[in-house]
């Protein structure tokens, strides 16, 4: 991280730095949000002086934070957010976390698939049984 801000001239919000001390680069819930290390910051497609630190939902969200600020922002298609600190972030997190499914659709649709295959085949040895 130190290496990073004296290359840069910029500091690393300390909110960010105790969440890479925790958990270093992660991915959260599959691909609810993914966070990276100072090595993977970068800030292509954002204005000018945010640091992109990760993603969200996998849609081209990103979360960033400002050089000049050390806030966080939000960028989604063109629009940014202001985020307080990376506490706010990661209650974000936890709210998107809570209002997605467990599983994808395809996943749910091939369960759902299974279990008529069982009701159908169970259907059919019923009907066996009771011809014979």
């Amino acid at each position: 991280m130190i290496n990073w801000e004296e290359r840069n001239r910029a500091k690393i919000p300390e909110s960010y730095k105790e969440w890479l001390r925790f958990s270093g680069k992660c991915r959260i819930a599959g691909n609810i949000a993914t966070f990276w290390g100072p090595n993977e910051f970068h800030s292509e497609y954002v204005p000018e002086g945010l640091v992109i630190i990760g993603e969200i939902n996998g849609d081209g969200e990103v979360v960033c934070f400002s050089k000049n600020e050390g806030g966080f922002v939000r960028v989604f298609e063109g629009k940014t957010t202001e985020i307080n600190d990376f506490a706010c972030v990661l209650k974000e997190i936890i709210k998107l976390m809570d209002d997605k499914p467990i599983l994808s659709q395809e996943r749910y649709l091939e369960i759902l698939q299974k279990i008529k295959e069982k009701r159908i085949g169970r259907k059919i040895n019923k009907q066996a049984g009771t011809q014979q």
